[in-house]
This record gives C-alpha cells, sequence and structure tokens, in this order.
C-alpha cells in the first residue's frame, strides 16, 4: 500500500480490493453496498455478500435507515464452516515445537 494514505479517494479503494482479491488469509469487509467493491468482490471470485438493514443516528438524535454490507471470502466462510481458524506455523515454530491452538 501507499505511504500516504486518503481513503477518500478511490485509487486507494482500489488498491485495497486489489490486496483483497489476492489475500489468502480471511477477509471480512465491511462497508455501504457500491458498484466498484461489487465489481472486485465477486461471486466468481469466491465472496459472499450480505446486508444488514440497520440505522444511524445524527447529532439531532434523528435516525436514518441504513443498509450495511459484508463482503467475505472463501477462506473466511471454510473457516466459519468448520470453527477453525487456519494457520500455517513458519519452520522456525515447528522446529521450536509450537502448537497450532484450537480455535
Amino acid at each position: 500500500m501507499r505511504d500516504k494514505v486518503d481513503a477518500n479517494e478511490e485509487d486507494f479503494h482500489e488498491e485495497l480490493l486489489k490486496l483483497c482479491v489476492r489475500a489468502k488469509c480471511m477477509v471480512l469487509v465491511s462497508g455501504y453496498r457500491n458498484k466498484l467493491y461489487d465489481s472486485y468482490l465477486t461471486k466468481e471470485r469466491g465472496w459472499k455478500r450480505q446486508v444488514i438493514h440497520t440505522h444511524t443516528r445524527n447529532t439531532n438524535r434523528k435516525d436514518f435507515k441504513r443498509k450495511e454490507v459484508l463482503w467475505s471470502n472463501q477462506s473466511f466462510h471454510k473457516a466459519v464452516a468448520t470453527g477453525r481458524v487456519p494457520i500455517r506455523l513458519s519452520k522456525k515454530e515447528t522446529k521450536n515445537f509450537k502448537v497450532n491452538p484450537a480455535r
């Protein structure tokens, strides 16, 4: 990622999404539905999208309905299904008899 980050720039989000798609670990992204995220985090790439109906409140205590979105990858769903977080130990950890704890 870049040294200077501006989350309001589309380039930032595109770079983040490219990293998410390449990741071999569990990834869960929370936000609001938009075309850029939907174009990267697709079923064809192994992602699932869940919409959560919720609300937010402004400083005047007025409520607004919102639709939060969770995008999650295959590694995330495999961990949920098996009840285990996959952890790969390094050669050094294996040599020192580290244990992959049950999660």
